[in-house]
């Protein structure tokens, strides 16, 4: 990755304007909301005789770089400041941003008839980004991990006493491998291709944050994925971005895999995800309690809430086996049914306080939810 160099020096870069937005847009993103000391607002800048200038941000356990073509007419590292400058670069007229860095740390900015001068900080100061070791390096396609963090982010959970359940788990099987996702009451598992010359299997904790901003900045094309001492590092095109890993240990999620129900019910997926949203209308709160009692080829849904009222809708739907009345969390039910890349859901039931199984016609996506206990039930 980058190191940084031995002497400090002024900057002076000429940037198209379209070139900077873009790249400031992607690293400012790398900005920590909650800095430990002021330099970590800025964002750290490299420029390159090659032509080629690296914007840099990080809080010291996770960083994103850019690489942005410009004419460096002098190399050299400064820090600018990271939300005024990207603003800047955003706002400003004209096609051409002219930047540049004294040896004093001050910015200096000049687009078309705008002019600023800003105060930016010693390079000196800001951490270096760690260099890793690339023995292991995987490649897989954007668009599959976007997919797989969209179908497993929200079932990590909240809670901070139980850390490594607040990230999501990279599971590496082979070319098959999983991210997983759960908060003990529901899990979420997306499906991954993995290429690799050798793929070592392993199993690594990623924060979910950091996951949902890399298929934020992820555009297409092949991600190489790098593994090394804790560490995670995710690099597609001109973009970087590292992270620590959670430490500790994951479930063993594999055991709370059904494969044998009791009932099995078919529904059309937008049918059904409509008739959770209409349901939900008498809770006051996220998170009440709907009801499904079973008829022969259709299903009544019913919502109760003391403080609004009640609702019930039914949905044709294809039942097999025995016919039961079993309760769910109405937002852990309807956060699965609405990413479900599938026309048709299929809930496999082992009974009304056992595991139920949601599942389509592709591995690309499965989810287990915990039924919850009557109020009639000890």
């Amino acid at each position: 990755m980058w190191k940084r160099g031995e002497e400090d020096s002024s900057v002076r870069v000429v940037f198209e304007k379209k070139e900077l937005a873009g790249a400031v847009n992607t690293v400012v993103r790398g900005l920590t909301a909650k800095p430990t000391k002021p330099v970590l607002t800025g964002i750290f800048v490299q420029a390159e005789a090659e032509g080629r200038v690296t914007l840099m941000a990080t809080d010291m356990d996770e960083g994103l770089s850019v690489v942005c073509p410009a004419t460096v007419e002098e190399e050299g590292r400064g820090v600018v400041p990271g939300k005024v400058f990207a603003n800047i670069a955003r706002s400003v007229k004209g096609n051409v941003v002219n930047v540049t860095v004294s040896p004093g740390y001050a910015v200096s900015i000049q687009a078309g008839e705008s002019f600023y001068r800003l105060s930016g900080f010693s390079p000196d100061d800001y951490p270096i980004f760690p260099s890793l070791s690339e023995d292991v390096v995987y490649s897989l396609d954007a668009h599959s991990f976007r997919r797989a963090v969209s179908l497993t982010h929200f079932a990590a959970s909240k809670d901070e006493m139980r850390p490594s359940l607040t990230g999501l788990l990279l599971d590496i099987k082979g070319e098959d491998s999983e991210l997983v996702a759960t908060d003990g009451h529901r899990l979420s598992i997306g499906r991954l291709q993995m290429k690799g010359n050798t793929i070592e299997e392993g199993k690594y904790i990623i924060p979910t944050r950091v996951a949902q901003e890399v298929a934020r900045i992820l555009h297409g094309g092949e991600v190489e994925l790098v593994l090394s001492e804790g560490r995670i590092l995710f690099r597609s095109g001109n973009v970087s971005f590292f992270s620590r890993l959670i430490e500790g240990e994951y479930p063993d999620y594999s055991l709370l895999l059904p494969e044998e129900f009791i009932t099995k019910v078919i529904l059309p997926r937008e049918e059904f995800e409509g008739l959770l949203e209409r349901v939900s209308l008498v809770f006051r709160e996220e998170g009440g309690v709907i009801t499904f009692v079973m008829e022969e080829d259709a299903i009544e849904v019913r919502g109760e809430s003391p403080e609004m009222g009640e609702a019930s809708e039914k949905i044709s739907a294809r039942i097999e086996g025995k016919r039961i009345e079993v309760a769910y969390n109405a937002k852990y039910l309807a956060e699965a049914v609405r990413v479900a890349p599938w026309d048709e859901i299929e809930m496999g039931i082992r009974g009304e306080v056992a595991p139920t199984k949601i599942i389509g016609k592709s591995r690309e996506f499965e989810y287990i939810l915990m039924p919850l206990r009557k109020d009639n039930e000890e």
